[in-house]
């Protein structure tokens, strides 16, 4: 719910910066037009000739500088001065009008309504309703549009089977838990390596369960029921060869969290380089994660956000030389640490 209420704050500001960006190049598109008279009225929302590369490269802020001096070349000549300094501004117009022309200005402007158009076809802030936001809370993602990708209907008998199935896989999970975890892990008699062996096969059983429950059954049940059509939850995982790459395949939906609102608005923001970024992506998981083992276990013991930070040397490791030639190699090394982790976890917390 916190990730959910950042995205949906962050969106909605830069919405409102587009939006004062769409207002001033539409400002100064209508300026020009006076000049102008074969340019169109209006711009409509329409492809245009320019591709969708060339319009993602020009940054807001840099288009609209542009298209203001371009304004200013065409509707206020410079004056008649020295040669020099008319040289230099005619020199000036050319270059100017190389950046941005008219049709550029109108690409831009293009562009900037397509990204505040709403679901009903309206700009922002029409998105901005308590419905919107209800409807926000229920689909299965942590990162606010304006508009996603939706289903025509509700399959009832769809919901109904990922019901049947959480509730039969959390038995299951239960079961497992009671029987071959609990009684090694509150047994003084077990040694804490000896618990850790014991633990490996139920823990990992675990694992797989509740990811299941969570990306399987849950996440595609509040889609089916909220039209979310995006049931991109995970990818193979499983295949993965080094521990970056299952960061980024086993949970999509914080994945895209943390690479649009930690990654890519370090970069973006706090001008970090692409390592540091990553680092501090890294280092944020991390303190989440221990903050919920803080409430579960209500102690601080910070073995959770070491052994996360450890994956740091192990996406070293398992992007040297040596195993990433051997692909087999590189998943049974990631295998290695997916099934030591989880009861290392279980028997350091429990034990202390």
């Amino acid at each position: 719910m916190l990730m959910k209420i950042h995205s949906y704050i962050a969106t909605n500001g830069e919405c409102s910066i587009k939006l004062g960006d769409l207002k001033q190049l539409e400002a100064i598109y209508g300026d020009i037009k006076k000049n102008d008279t074969e340019l169109p009225d209006d711009v409509a929302l329409e492809d245009s000739d320019t591709s969708e590369e060339d319009l993602q490269s020009r940054h807001k802020a840099s288009a609209i500088a542009a298209a203001i001096l371009l304004k200013d070349h065409l509707t206020h000549p410079h004056p008649r001065t020295t040669k020099d300094t008319k040289a230099k501004g005619e020199e000036e117009a050319k270059d100017t009008t190389l950046v941005v022309t008219p049709q550029m200005l109108a690409d831009e402007i293009r562009e900037l309504r397509n990204e505040l158009t709403t679901s009903t076809g309206e700009l922002w802030p029409a998105n901005v309703t308590v419905w919107n936001f209800m409807d926000y809370l229920l689909v299965p993602t942590l990162i606010y549009e304006l508009q996603y990708p939706r289903t025509e209907k509700i399959r009832l008998a769809y919901v109904f089977e990922k019901a049947v199935a959480t509730l039969g896989t959390f038995t299951l999970l239960y079961l497992t838990t009671e029987h071959y975890i609990y009684p090694v892990i509150f047994d003084e008699s077990v040694s804490p390596l000896r618990a850790l062996v014991m633990l490996l096969i139920p823990f990992m059983m675990n694992y797989l369960m509740i990811f299941y429950i969570i990306f399987e059954c849950i996440c595609n049940a509040f889609a089916e029921l909220s039209c979310f059509a995006d049931r991109n939850f995970y990818e193979d995982w499983w295949n993965c060869e080094t521990f970056d790459e299952w960061a980024r395949k086993w949970n999509k939906p914080v994945h895209n969290f943390l690479l649009r609102h930690v990654y890519a608005s370090g970069i973006e923001s706090w001008h970090l380089s692409k390592s540091n970024a990553a680092l501090l992506t890294f280092f944020l998981s991390s303190c989440v994660h221990e903050l919920v083992m803080m409430v579960v276990t209500r102690k601080v013991r910070m073995y959770l956000f070491f052994l996360q930070m450890f994956q740091l040397p192990l996406i070293w490791v398992g992007n040297s030389k040596i195993i990433r030639s051997q692909p087999r190699l590189a998943n049974a090394f990631f295998w290695m640490g997916m099934f030591c982790g989880p009861p290392l976890l279980g028997v350091a917390y429990c034990y202390a």
